[in-house]
């Protein structure tokens, strides 16, 4: 998966990835973000139901979820667990846009370069 932040946020899903999540890219509006949190260790409040895309628990959860009628996009790498899934390195996106909050595996220096994208371009607004 690559990350790449400009006028928008695009996440680019290569090989497996995109198969597992039923999408090559997705784009957020870099208006549409409302905020950016990097969890180290995340825990999901639960009440999602996989409405497209894969999951296998321990190894991916990839693709469209839906909570409380509102629709997300994760790709998650390793969750441990099944309705209210642990895992590590989770950048969190919340949006106005297409999907409600978006769920990205990620290393810490990346979630770090994608924060101070969004804080910098915050600035000029």
């Amino acid at each position: 998966m690559r990350i790449v932040c400009d006028t928008s946020l695009l996440v680019a899903l290569e090989g497996w990835e995109a198969a597992a999540a039923l999408r090559r890219k997705l784009t957020v509006e870099r208006d549409s973000i409302t905020a950016l949190r990097f969890h180290g260790s995340y825990q999901d409040p639960g009440g999602a139901l996989r409405v497209g895309g894969t999951g296998l628990p321990r190894v991916v959860y990839a693709g469209h979820f839906r909570r409380q009628g509102q629709r997300e996009f994760w790709y998650v790498r390793k969750p441990r667990g099944f309705s209210r899934f642990r895992a590590e390195n989770v950048l969190e996106i919340e949006t106005t846009g297409r999907f409600a909050r978006v769920l990205l595996t990620t290393t810490p220096a990346e979630a770090d370069s994608v924060i101070r994208w969004f804080d910098r371009t915050s600035a000029r607004l």
